[in-house]
């Protein structure tokens, strides 16, 4: 069949009312279709120390205050009443990471581990007797205007550097550390492992883009830097800083975790960090993971000493508990969100710990390691001065974590335990994530 066709005159008459019927169609739509009333995706979290649970798309923080939302919903939170913030898109593992240095043969990452326990991701660029310059790969661009300047790579103190690791070329590291056996005592000397697992011990004397320089017993040896899986620095030469008691640990969503004095809102969705071991970065804030901040009268669970630790297994040996990780030594994350601090537990464990007079409060996300991708079974269990205060339903791998508060006023002890759900202790890996307690001058 022939269509019809429209003279000028026609085509000046349909073409007003074809627009008519299109904006009464947009109009006749929920809004939920129109794009500019589209509800935005809350993927941020902010957990405040009174309990409250709340997720906008919008997040920025100044000198004074944490941000949340926009407009007339925003909402602004002292430093000191914000519990944690959380990114909850997930974060791309492996890596892609292609060198910046032209000359340079490896495209592997380079992960540099601070005395404070901070480490970076990124290229190493040069290597001194006394620094190290480094480039995190958060402040890569994939694609970046000519007229924007490099990047600025970070200097840092060789003093205060524990270990270099390389990745595979895949983006990922190893598993296993070859040192962890070895007594620290013995290691007075720097010492490389090859990816063929041999380690060789002197003192690091050079550095190129292609190979780095060791002076052995035997004579000076060049070693080709894809050929090296980790460097590790005499442990008699670095420099363990003393923490500040106000400090705010951030993860990046690379795998870098670092200690800034402050985080502040330079420009649109820009960060100051000004860390203590590694100078101030300037970094977008989509490439956060998650904030914690500390204070004197809010620390770390993980940060004291336990008195007692007790394994009951289930049919055999029972992994290890873990201080900032799950129980397989990973950073531990629950329903894609990353943890900065806590405890890994399996079941049965328990744990005991002496408090102290200012004690109040205890505050942490209950829930099973992300690892288990949503397998698992647990029961956790809060006891002071040995009675129990709070038991959790059976929680599963594939089910939010919940946020507790116990009350420690006047209390002498506290206890953790994380017992068998329904299917014994399989996949069991229960994290206590953030786990603060609070001192009676947080209220």
């Amino acid at each position: 069949m022939r269509m019809p066709v429209l003279d000028d005159s026609a085509m000046f008459n349909v073409v007003p009312k074809i627009l008519l019927c299109l904006l009464l169609c947009c109009a006749s739509l929920p809004s939920s279709f129109i794009a500019a009333e589209l509800p935005s995706a809350e993927i941020w979290e902010l957990v405040t120390i009174k309990g409250e649970q709340l997720a906008s798309a919008d997040l920025n923080v100044t000198s004074t205050h944490w941000l949340l939302g926009r407009g007339d919903k925003i909402r602004r939170f002292a430093p000191d009443d914000v519990l944690s913030v959380k990114h909850l898109v997930p974060p791309a593992y492996p890596l892609a990471f292609n060198s910046p240095t032209e000359n340079s043969t490896t495209e592997k990452l380079c992960k540099v581990t601070m005395s404070n326990g901070d480490s970076i991701m990124g290229h190493l660029v040069d290597l001194s007797e006394t620094e190290l310059t480094f480039l995190p790969s958060v402040l890569l661009k994939e694609e970046s205007d000519k007229n924007d300047p490099p990047p600025r790579p970070l200097r840092i103190m060789l003093e205060s550097v524990t270990q270099l690791e390389w990745s595979r070329l895949d983006g990922g590291f190893s598993t296993s550390d070859p040192l962890t056996m070895l007594d620290k005592s013995e290691l007075q000397q720097d010492q490389l492992t090859l990816s063929n697992g041999d380690n060789i011990r002197g003192e690091l004397s050079g550095f190129s883009a292609t190979t780095l320089t060791m002076e052995t017993d035997s004579g000076p040896r060049d070693l080709l830097l894809h050929e090296l899986t980790l460097l590790r620095f005499n442990p008699d030469l670095v420099i363990v800083p003393k923490s500040e008691s106000q400090r705010t640990l951030v993860s990046l969503r690379d795998g870098s975790r670092v200690t800034s004095r402050s985080v502040t809102l330079v420009e649109f969705n820009a960060l100051l960090l000004k860390t203590e071991l590694s100078g101030d970065w300037q970094i977008p804030l989509e490439s956060v993971d998650s904030f914690l901040s500390l204070t004197e009268n809010r620390r770390p669970l993980s940060e004291r000493t336990p008195q007692e630790v007790i394994y009951t297994p289930f049919l055999s040996k029972v992994p290890q508990w873990q201080i900032n990780a799950n129980v397989l030594g990973t950073p531990m994350r629950m329903q894609t969100a990353g943890y900065l601090t806590g405890l890994g537990m399996h079941s049965r464990t328990e744990i005991h710990w002496p408090l102290e007079e200012s004690d109040q409060w205890f505050l942490s996300e209950i829930g099973v390691d992300d690892v288990t991708k949503g397998a698992g079974s647990v029961v956790f269990e809060v006891l002071t001065d040995h009675k129990s205060v709070y038991q959790s339903e059976i929680i599963r791998g594939d089910e939010k974590p919940q946020l507790i508060r116990i009350d420690l006023t006047a209390k002498k002890t506290l206890t953790l335990r994380v017992d068998f759900g329904d299917q014994g202790d399989v996949q069991d890996r229960a994290n206590w994530g953030t786990a603060l307690i609070l001192k009676s001058a947080e209220e």
